[in-house]
């Protein structure tokens, strides 16, 4: 589930579904970064790392399949 349809700014794994959400030790399972430009830093994932997006919203935009999971909001 995503934030947005939990009506919480912030994604919290380990409060959606806590068995999935911590099932590999030591391992980080997602990230988010605060970004003050959504537009130039999908641009510069994408140009330089071929991230993929996907936008929720105008202020959040998720990433996946490059080794890890997250988001960058604003």
């Amino acid at each position: 589930m995503h934030p947005c349809a939990t009506g919480s700014r912030y994604y919290r794994p380990w409060t959606m579904n806590a068995g999935a959400a911590m099932s590999a030790h030591h391992h980080i399972d997602y990230i988010e970064v605060p970004s003050r430009d959504l537009a130039a830093t999908k641009s510069f994932f994408t140009t330089v790392f071929d991230f993929a997006f996907t936008d929720y919203g105008d202020d959040y935009t998720a990433f996946e399949g490059v080794g890890i999971t997250g988001g960058f909001f604003t």
